[in-house]
């Protein structure tokens, strides 16, 4: 509901040294699309092109009504924590519930958790991404180094509740950034009724 939105309720950015690994890949070149009843067909202006879930298919809505509430916060010296509940982001009547959770650890060892928790009332597909203008490469299974040099970062991916795969697209839009995103998309590989997915960023070297 604001002017120049983006659907990216839950978005980030992961930060290393003089590079960002993983973004928020911002704004298209403006067109009439951009402002016009198509807006949302862009995969940068709606959720695909966020570092967010794709709830049983579903991208977030459009409007004040998606928005997320803010659960519990937490802040102090060693770590960061902020949970929200971001369910009512998706039009998913089988959706019961949805929270993502983001730690930032400062002490002993830096490090960034995002953990989405799903449960629906039946079975359905669920999967989140990681946004990149980078390289990547999958290392092992549900590990994963994305960025270059002294400003790459390691992930590690946990799932509860099914197996889950990476699935990667570069993203087709004319972005502002003149460069073309690569998604990567965290996803289980059956449906499922809950589960969790977390994704624990971390130095590379």
């Amino acid at each position: 509901g604001e002017s120049h939105n983006h659907n990216d309720v839950g978005t980030f950015v992961v930060a290393r040294g003089h590079s960002a690994p993983i973004i928020d890949p911002g704004g298209e070149v403006y067109t009439a699309r951009t402002f016009g009843p198509h807006r949302y067909e862009s995969k940068v202006l709606n959720s695909y092109g966020h570092p967010v879930p794709l709830v049983a298919g579903q991208l977030q809505g459009t409007g004040k009504r998606f928005a997320a509430r803010v659960l519990e916060t937490s802040f102090n010296d060693d770590r960061d924590r902020i949970v929200l509940d971001i369910a009512h982001a998706y039009a998913v009547p089988s959706l019961e519930a949805l929270v993502r959770t983001f730690t930032v650890v400062r002490s002993p060892a830096p490090a960034v958790l995002v953990e989405d928790r799903v449960a629906y009332k039946s079975p359905q597909t669920f999967g989140t991404a990681l946004i990149t203008f980078g390289p990547w490469k999958q290392v092992a299974d549900g590990i994963l180094e994305i960025g270059e040099g002294s400003d790459a970062v390691r992930v590690e991916i946990v799932s509860t509740g099914g197996h889950v795969s990476v699935t990667p697209e570069v993203i087709d839009e004319n972005l502002a950034a003149q460069k073309k995103p690569t998604r990567l998309g965290i996803n289980f590989d059956k449906p499922v009724k809950e589960g969790t997915i977390s994704v624990r960023i971390l130095p590379a070297a």
